[in-house]
């Protein structure tokens, strides 16, 4: 008997040893899904970001602002975290400046629904970044002040990334969508804007223009969508997005490569939105869904670009 309970005893060791062995393993390289990233040329109170994604429920899925090699805002929803797990549905706010985390922020309040979509976006304000999300209808709104003298105007990169810190170790999750917005105060015709940008090697882009400030991105039409396909069937789609039912669609040739610089400009005018590439006439796309009477904010999204610059 004592034989017997000694091996089982023995085994038991041998599996809990391997448990936190694989554990430490995994939380010495944590497994990384896939990291969506954009370099930018320019970062201002005139920017925003918008990260979304399905609440992976057991991932951590960080969105941070580099300057260089500094991250000046990490923003890291951790649905589960460490192993064995030691938080859950907990937002840490930090910075990493000369390699070294400074103080973190543990805000209450963020949208942590399992199975849920979930965005972020990230407005510069005059001395802080304000942090908006939503989730199944429930809203979170909270200021990181700028630390160390550093403002947004120094942000060189933004990448959002999903990290499985989980253990055992669940199917990766990947980021749903990462994208640089730019504020226009008032969009009026005559108002142009400039998409300075390198597409991307593999995947695709995507060019918004909505008619409302940043935090309103879900709940407003696309007036001009612009789907640049660099791969398969390289081509770019032109439509509209009226509250989820996409209309005006045109296809059209891409005379952009992968993995090249190009400028995208979009005029405002009466009879649409006059289109060019490179300085050279593309095409003009009708206002399927009508201007305000009045001239209002917009704001254009771009999805997908390996470096970036709006003006």
């Amino acid at each position: 008997v004592r034989i017997l309970l000694y091996s089982k005893v023995k085994e038991t060791i041998q599996k809990e040893m391997m448990y936190q062995f694989l554990c430490i393993v995994m939380l010495s390289a944590l497994v990384n899904a896939e990291i969506l990233s954009t370099n930018v040329e320019t970062f201002s109170t005139s920017y925003a970001v918008y990260y979304s994604y399905m609440s992976p429920g057991r991932n951590n899925v960080p969105l941070s602002f580099y300057q260089d090699n500094d991250i000046l805002l990490r923003l890291a929803p951790r649905y589960e975290f460490a192993c064995p797990a030691r938080e859950h549905n907990t937002l840490v706010l930090n910075t990493l400046i000369n390699n070294q985390w400074q103080n973190e922020e543990r805000p209450q309040g963020f949208p942590f629904f399992p199975n849920e979509f979930t965005s972020i976006i990230v407005t510069p304000q005059a001395s802080a970044y304000r942090i908006f999300a939503r989730a199944a209808d429930t809203t979170f709104t909270y200021d990181f002040s700028y630390r160390h003298g550093h403002d947004p105007s120094e942000v060189t990169r933004v990448t959002a990334e999903s990290v499985d810190s989980a253990c055992p170790p669940v199917l990766p999750y990947k980021p749903y969508a990462l994208s640089i917005g730019y504020h226009i105060p008032i969009y009026s015709i005559g108002t142009e804007v400039h998409v300075s940008a390198t597409a991307p090697s593999t995947g695709d882009m995507a060019i918004d223009i909505i008619l409302g400030i940043p935090e309103d991105k879900e709940d407003l039409p696309v007036a001009l969508k612009v789907k640049l396909y660099f791969n398969h069937s390289p081509s770019i789609m032109l439509l509209s997005d009226a509250n989820g039912v996409l209309v005006g669609e045109r296809i059209l040739c891409n005379p952009i490569s992968p993995d090249s610089s190009f400028v995208f400009n979009i005029k405002l005018q009466d009879d649409g939105y006059k289109l060019t590439v490179d300085g050279n006439y593309f095409a003009t796309f009708s206002h399927i869904i009508p201007l305000p009477t009045t001239p209002g904010p917009a704001t254009v999204w771009v999805t997908g670009a390996t470096t970036l610059d709006l003006y």
